[in-house]
């Protein structure tokens, strides 16, 4: 206990890894400290994904926090055995998770630039193709329809608040800061944590649903909604 109590009456830059590793694992106030210390000490990797990863400010800062979260759970889930260095841990999973993030996006602008064409297309359709569009269209409104009954089963493990924050987050993509600013978390870096925290919650929700109604399978067999 004298050991835990002294961390508290250090600066960041003079813990060691092993220290902050005690930290973590102790899942209290102390983990919270150690979190803010490894926040600021690899900082420099963030300023360093700007220049190097296509990606804009508030991308790499979401990417960040996410990562010390992701950082966090496997030191938890022992998943952290030290062959390594804590802060060379923390780079290559902030690396990976750049990588995710320039995919999802790269997706994104693929998808809205399909949806840009297919709206200006002025090709008239062919009887047959307009009745091919038009049962493509029924059966995408059926599987949208089924997707949005079975997700509306999974949220029902959230309360209301957690259901308006998963939709602002993932829904209208807002980002870590404006979600602080609008439901008042302290800073983005919360604000990250509460919904990294309902992500796995509704992936959860989302496989029990998966499990116990056979129509939801689709949950689980098309891409992911998160």
């Amino acid at each position: 206990m004298k050991l835990i109590r002294s961390f508290h009456r250090k600066p960041c830059s003079a813990y060691t890894e092993a220290e902050l590793l005690v930290m973590i694992t102790q899942r209290n106030s102390d983990t919270e400290k150690a979190l803010d210390c490894l926040y600021e000490r690899n900082f420099d990797m963030a300023r360093h994904a700007l220049q190097e990863h296509k990606l804009d400010e508030a991308d790499v800062l979401e990417v960040y926090a996410d990562t010390l979260l992701a950082v966090r759970d496997n030191i938890w889930a022992g998943r952290f055995e030290q062959r390594g260095s804590l802060r060379a841990f923390f780079g290559m999973t902030f690396r990976n998770k750049c990588i995710d993030k320039i995919r999802r996006n790269a997706t994104k602008q693929k998808r809205a630039e399909e949806t840009r064409k297919e709206t200006i297309s002025d090709a008239p359709p062919t009887p047959y193709g307009m009745l091919e569009l038009q049962e493509e269209e029924t059966e995408y409104a059926r599987l949208s329809a089924l997707r949005k009954f079975c997700l509306g089963l999974a949220l029902n493990d959230l309360n209301e608040r957690e259901k308006d924050i998963a939709l602002d987050y993932f829904v209208n993509d807002l980002k870590a800061a404006a979600i602080a600013d609008k439901y008042g978390f302290k800073t983005p870096r919360v604000a990250s944590t509460t919904v990294y925290n309902l992500k796995t919650k509704l992936e959860g929700a989302i496989r029990r649903v998966c499990e116990s109604d056979a129509r939801c399978v689709i949950l689980c067999s098309s891409s992911p909604l998160i």
